[in-house]
Parts: C-alpha cells; sequence; structure tokens
C-alpha cells in the first residue's frame, strides 16, 4: 500500500486548516516536484515569508519545518486557511468569517476559528491596518513597474541555451528562484490589496441593496495584462476570415498548418508576422503555465493556431475588444448608480471614490504580477526542457520530460546519470496522482491519499472508480517541434532538438496553449 507522495509535507499543527479554495485554479493537476521548488512551495515560500511578515504574521508563529501559507498534499498544492484566516483576525475591520465567505461563500462547513496569542497584540494590530490603510489609499504601485522591467531585461538577456553547457543550464535554472520570489511577493500583496479594496465596494453595494454591483465593477477593472492575447489572436483570426488562402490553410487542420502557411509565400506573410509578433509577447502563456512540465505557447505553438482556428468562425460581434469595452461601460454604468445613491453620506462617498481608485490600481496589478511571474517561469521551463532533452539523448534520463520529476537539489547527480531509474519511477508515481480528486478543504491529519482506496482519509477519492478514464501516459505534455524562428534566442532549447538544427526562417520565439488569467 502506497501512502502519500514524496514531495508531500505534515499539516501544522499549529495552523492545521488547508484548502484547495483559489490555489486549486492555479494548480488543477498534481504539482511536479521541479516546480515545486521553482515555484509556490520553494522560492514561493521565500517570497510569502516576506509578504506575510509585513502583514498578518510573526515567522516565529510558523511550525518549524513549515511553508507559511503553501504545502503539498497528495502531490496537490494546498493553501493554509488557518494562516489566511488571520487577516481576518488580526486586522480592525474583519473577521475570519469573512475571509471564508471569500473561499467557500459560507463559513457554516468549516471548524470554527481558533484564536491564536497574538491575534490581539496591538503591533500587529497595527501593523495590518497600516498596510491595509495604504492599500485603501493607493494610487500607484511603482514596486511592480519596476519588476515589470528586471523580468523583460531577464527574459530579453537570455543566452542560447542550445550552446549553454549543462552546468550554465543548471545555472540559468537558479536564476529563476530569487526573482520570482520577490514578484510573488509582490503577487501575494496585490492579491490581498485587490481583495481589500473591491471587499470594501462589496459591502458597500451590499448594504445599499445593491449585490453583483461589486462584480460588475471589478469586471470593467482588468488591464492589458490578461486582455492583450485575445486581441492580438482575434486579429489573426480575422485576417484568416477575410482571406481564401488562409482560410483554405485552416480548413485542413492543425496539423501541419504552419508548414501549409508557409507554404502560401506573400498570401501569409502578413498572418506569420502578426504570429510570430504574438508568441515573441505572449510565448510564456499556457493552459496550466504555473507548472513547470506543461506546454507553453512558446514551445507549442499549435495551440495559439487552435485558438485562432475556433475564433476565425465567429462573427464580427465575437471581438473580445468589444466584450471588454462593454464590461468597462457596465462598470461605469453601476459606479454611478452607487454614487448617486451614497451622494448624500459624505462617509460612504468618500469610502466609494477612494475604492474605486485603489481597485483600478491592485486589479489589473494583480493580472500584471501573474503575467510577470509566468514569464520568469518560463524561462526556467526553457532551460530545464534543454537540460532534459540532453539527458534523454544519452540514456540518463528515460525521457526528457522526466527532468520535472527531480528536484532542484538533485539536477548535478542526474547530469551525473545516477537518476535515471528514480525519475521513471518518480514519474509512474505522479502520473497515478492524477486518478485523485483531493478534497476542497481538511483539517489536520486526515490528509493521506492511499492510492489502493476507493475513498481516502479526509475525502480523499479515486477518480477511476465507476468511469473509463484516459491511459495514464496521456497526462505527460508531448514534447513536439515548435515553430521557431530569426531572432529567438531560445531556438535550441526544445528537447527533440540539437543545437543549430534547422532553424526555420521566421522569428517566432517561444509560443502558448491558452489564455489563463
Amino acid at each position: 500500500m502506497t501512502v502519500g507522495w514524496f514531495m508531500d509535507d505534515e499539516p501544522s499543527p499549529t495552523f492545521p486548516i488547508y484548502t484547495r479554495g483559489n490555489v486549486g485554479e492555479v494548480f488543477p493537476d498534481p504539482v511536479s516536484p521541479l516546480t515545486a521548488d521553482h515555484t509556490w512551495h520553494g522560492a514561493g515560500d521565500v517570497g510569502m515569508r516576506d509578504f506575510m511578515s509585513r502583514f498578518t504574521i510573526d515567522l516565529d508563529e510558523v511550525d518549524d519545518g513549515h511553508k507559511v501559507m503553501f504545502e503539498i498534499f497528495g502531490g496537490y498544492m494546498y493553501l493554509n486557511l488557518s494562516i489566511a484566516r488571520l487577516m481576518g483576525a488580526r486586522s480592525s475591520g474583519m473577521t475570519p468569517e469573512m475571509v471564508d465567505m471569500g473561499f467557500f461563500g459560507s463559513q457554516s462547513v468549516l471548524p470554527p476559528y481558533q484564536p491564536r496569542p497574538k491575534d490581539d497584540d496591538p503591533e500587529i494590530t497595527a501593523r495590518v491596518d497600516g498596510l491595509m490603510f495604504s492599500w485603501m489609499t493607493a494610487t500607484e504601485f511603482p514596486a511592480l513597474d519596476e519588476q515589470v522591467v528586471a523580468v523583460d531585461a531577464l527574459v530579453a538577456a537570455r543566452p542560447d541555451l542550445g550552446l549553454c553547457s549543462e552546468a550554465d543550464l543548471v545555472a540559468r535554472m537558479r536564476e529563476m528562484p530569487p526573482v520570482f520570489a520577490r514578484v510573488f511577493a509582490l503577487h501575494g500583496e496585490v492579491s490581498a490589496a485587490a481583495s481589500v479594496t473591491m471587499g470594501a465596494i462589496t459591502a458597500l453595494a451590499l448594504g445599499l441593496g445593491k449585490p453583483g454591483y461589486d462584480l460588475r465593477i471589478a469586471g470593467g477593472l482588468g488591464g492589458v495584462a490578461s486582455a492583450a492575447p485575445s486581441f492580438a489572436m482575434w486579429d489573426l483570426s480575422r485576417q484568416v476570415a477575410a482571406s481564401a488562402e488562409l482560410t483554405a490553410a485552416f480548413e485542413a487542420g492543425v496539423d501541419g498548418l504552419h508548414d501549409r502557411l508557409v507554404g502560401l509565400g506573400d498570401a501569409a506573410a502578413g498572418f506569420l508576422a502578426g504570429l510570430d509578433d504574438l508568441l515573441l509577447a505572449h510565448g510564456s502563456r499556457g493552459p496550466n503555465e504555473w507548472e513547470l512540465r506543461s506546454p507553453a505557447w512558446g514551445t507549442h505553438p499549435e495551440l495559439v493556431l487552435a485558438l485562432i482556428d475556433r475564433m476565425r468562425l465567429a462573427g464580427d460581434d465575437g471581438d473580445p475588444r468589444a466584450r471588454h469595452e462593454a464590461a468597462a461601460a457596465r462598470a461605469g454604468e453601476a459606479l454611478e448608480e452607487l454614487r448617486g445613491m451614497v451622494a448624500g453620506s459624505e462617509e460612504q462617498a468618500g469610502t466609494l471614490e477612494i475604492a474605486n481608485t485603489a481597485s483600478s490600481v491592485f486589479i489589473p496589478a494583480r493580472e500584471q504580477a501573474k503575467a510577470t511571474i509566468v514569464k520568469v517561469i518560463h524561462e526556467a521551463r526553457l532551460a530545464a526542457l534543454e537540460l532534459g532533452r540532453r539527458l534523454a539523448t544519452d540514456g540518463r534520463l528515460a525521457d526528457a520530460g522526466q527532468v520535472f520529476m527531480l528536484r532542484d537539489a538533485e539536477l548535478e547527480s542526474a547530469i551525473d546519470g545516477g537518476l535515471a531509474g528514480e525519475a521513471a519511477e518518480r514519474e509512474a508515481t505522479y502520473l497515478g496522482l492524477f486518478d485523485l480528486t483531493p478534497p476542497y478543504w481538511f483539517e489536520g491529519a486526515h490528509h493521506r491519499p492511499v492510492v489502493d482506496a476507493a475513498v481516502r482519509p479526509g475525502g480523499w477519492r479515486d477518480r477511476r472508480r465507476g468511469r473509463h478514464h484516459e491511459p495514464r501516459r496521456h497526462r505527460q505534455p508531448r514534447t513536439r517541434h515548435p515553430v521557431r524562428g530569426v531572432g529567438d534566442r531560445c531556438d535550441d532549447a526544445h528537447p527533440r532538438r540539437g543545437p543549430g538544427e534547422g532553424q526555420r526562417r521566421h522569428r517566432h520565439g517561444d509560443h502558448p496553449r491558452h489564455l489563463t488569467s
């Protein structure tokens, strides 16, 4: 009987309640070991300690050997709800139940909050309230702008990975966790700030008998970071819809589509140039883009072509810019209606204005922080793919994708050839974790998945029971030859390609899978 996964944590004795809320949307699948080290579980914990120690918790409260916020159980990432609740317990204007509402819509199914010794610490309360006040009165957030510039410079300085030594590939990967930690700390802050500032609008709207108006207002505050890829794909889809030659190429299917487009010559030149630009700017995006193991548009550009293939069938009324503008108009109407209702109350009117201004800062900032972090992850992904390709070429790994079954500290041992068997065994176990349905929340020790049980302790269930399921091997992302081109510094980073082999004369950079926000 196999119990657990070698990356699993033990539940915190002090802060024992965990949830898949929010984090399950970001990591819907089991987290690969290399991803865990390079993102939320490893580098992310460094960032969260930085943020949370400036916010709701003193680090000496965290149990020894535990992460401050994100831990792994049954291979799945969980958020520590007990620690998240501290935002409600240690601020003047919130309660733990309000935090629960944000995750569950109701706190009734959860164990009641257990007060902590420092909940009434005046220094912590002053710290929490002070930070929240700074969010509510913010008109900009320049710290994130600085990191966006720094990450863009890091991406632009990417070496030709195909010419890097294996040690240099590992060094390139290890450049990323400190950067991830810095941006993730800001991501944690802007996410909390967006919750607090929009929470003020939510409370006001509910008090005025206008539930849902907060969502309308929030829907109009989205920034360019999340919308730009869909705008670019839409423009390309309009080119296809307007061209008989491009339409015929797409009608023949996505397989081999890029080659057919190249063969069209001048008829497809504008489309290919636009595709190049999209992939150059957004190649780090994908369907599970926080996971290193998952294909990104930059490694699998056919995923973008598949999206454009669907978009080309839509009428002009499907323009995402029109939807974006319509959402902004609805937001403006809702805001104006609320303004009219609070016009007679100086306090309510003031709260609405500052909360709307601050939300206009932090909601787009949350999107921008996520888009920036994904770029950092993609840089690690590209270096890992090239390293995996080399290790698989001479048998140091059985498959290039098994590089993601390694811990960061094991990379040198893998280069020395000592981990092929262990990586293969881990992959087999890892793929079996996809058969589990993790409980949405649990408390304490009831977290261990048992691989051969239909119902696990603490609510773990086996997805295989009572229905057909796909072969496990299909859950491993396939490595396909991406579309590449001139100016792509990482042309040689693909796991099925050796340095200098057959560059295509198109500058497709590293290309995404589908948009996630």
